[in-house]
């Protein structure tokens, strides 16, 4: 039996009221938002007006609906409306509720709800951190030298992420990650030698095993004891390599975007893509190859290559070009090489797909449907960790998140809620 329930939404001089349950009620002294039962013969608005005269002593104009939920109870399915309302007439009372509170968003989740209020408390902070995001930022001190880090929606209570940037050498980008600091902490922070972060004093330095270490040490300085990894192509490959070689407690989950986890993988899929390039680039990349030379016909058709499979929006937002300017190239050239399909550098050899069936955390891969990650590739991960799913995005390359954000971030934002 489906029965159907209203509730309002109060807002005043930018706080909710909420109403604590009577202790001799249906779910105890949990809080909710005031409202009750659909009479026969009212309309949804009629009883939400009735509701609130009723127990608050109030009268209220509904302004608009805010959304519905819904649960199972005893065999039936109880229907939720939330209104937006406004008080037009007469002072509140106490009438049915233990107790009633007016309180800001960020202190809604210090209170508990009941089932069917938990996703409009979810939406409205949600929706207050889309048009205040906060950040704040510092510097973690390690072995090796001082570590910028940014986090934004700090003080919300669900399992933070962490984001690993890829390159190597590139730096932290907010950009296209907005959705996910609604309603989670979101940290970011600048590998040793990029971005905001100091240099190393000897480019040696700059190893899979160093950064590994980093990655433990910035966890402990920021107290991440319970944390969501998100690795973007490089950085995917730091993510792995940390839950193999550390074997870290807390980790409730791994996203891996674009992933570089390969570099034989990696390679393939760069000369596959190489080849259906036009054969004035492909030319000019294979030229460049064969003499070392990596100049300007060389750069040219790595950049052709890039607007096809590293980012398709054009031209390319000035965010990105800003950041592209600030690639170290020590960092790159030693980790990696020249361009994104020449490897030349310490990763040359770099493999972890035999050992990825090790990984027992749960795993959300994604990657564009054109991106330099091949999708045939990106399977073959997935099929090799234990608890993975996919997700491809449509119209896509490597830099999805910034390319298609809301794609990127509901697709994310489902793997976060199965996993809790």
């Amino acid at each position: 039996m489906k029965i159907h329930v209203t509730a309002a939404i109060f807002h005043q001089d930018d706080k909710y009221l909420i109403c604590q349950r009577a202790n001799d009620d249906s779910l105890p002294l949990l809080w909710e938002f005031p409202g009750g039962k659909l009479e026969p013969g009212e309309t949804l608005a009629e009883c939400i007006i009735r509701e609130c005269e009723e127990e608050l002593g109030v009268e209220i104009t509904v302004i608009d609906e805010f959304g519905q939920t819904s649960y199972a109870l005893a065999g039936n399915e109880l229907v939720f409306t939330f209104f937006r309302t406004e008080i037009v007439g007469g002072e509140i009372s106490v009438n049915v509720h233990e107790q009633i509170k007016w309180v800001s968003v960020a202190e809604l989740q210090d209170y508990s709800f009941c089932p069917a209020d938990v996703e409009i408390v979810d939406k409205l902070v949600s929706l207050k951190r889309m048009e205040e995001p906060m950040m704040r930022e510092g510097f973690v001190e390690t072995a090796n030298g001082k570590i910028w880090f940014s986090v934004y929606g700090e003080e919300l209570r669900k399992t933070p992420l962490l984001v690993l940037h890829g390159g190597p050498g590139f730096l932290s980008m907010s950009e296209g990650m907005e959705a996910l600091w609604a309603d989670r902490p979101v940290y970011f922070y600048d590998q040793l030698g990029c971005g905001n972060s100091e240099r190393a004093a000897d480019a040696d330095f700059y190893s899979v095993e160093q950064y590994v270490a980093e990655l433990a040490e910035v966890r402990q300085a920021l107290k991440l004891d319970e944390v969501v990894l998100m690795g973007f192509s490089w950085g995917c490959a730091l993510a792995c390599a940390y839950l193999l070689a550390e074997r870290p407690a807390g980790i409730k989950g791994v996203v891996l975007c674009a992933p570089y986890l390969s570099s034989p993988a990696w390679d393939a899929d760069q000369r596959r893509n190489i080849s259906r390039m036009p054969a004035e680039v492909r030319a000019a990349i294979e030229q460049g190859e064969a003499a070392g030379d990596y100049g300007e016909a060389y750069q040219a058709a790595v950049m052709a290559y890039y607007e096809r499979h590293l980012c398709l929006l054009s031209p390319w937002p000035g965010f990105l070009e800003a950041a592209s300017a600030r690639l170290n190239e020590d960092v790159y050239h030693t980790m990696w090489g020249p361009s994104e399909f020449t490897i030349t550098g310490k990763l040359k050899d770099f493999d972890l797909k035999e050992r990825l069936p090790e990984i027992a955390e749960p795993v959300l891969l994604t990657c564009g449907d054109r991106d330099e990650a091949g999708v045939a590739t990106v399977k073959d991960f997935q099929l090799a960790f234990p608890d993975a799913r996919m997700a491809v995005i449509p119209q896509a390359a490597h830099l999805h998140q910034i390319e298609r954000p809301t794609i990127f971030a509901a697709v994310v934002k489902e793997f976060l809620r199965e996993i809790g």
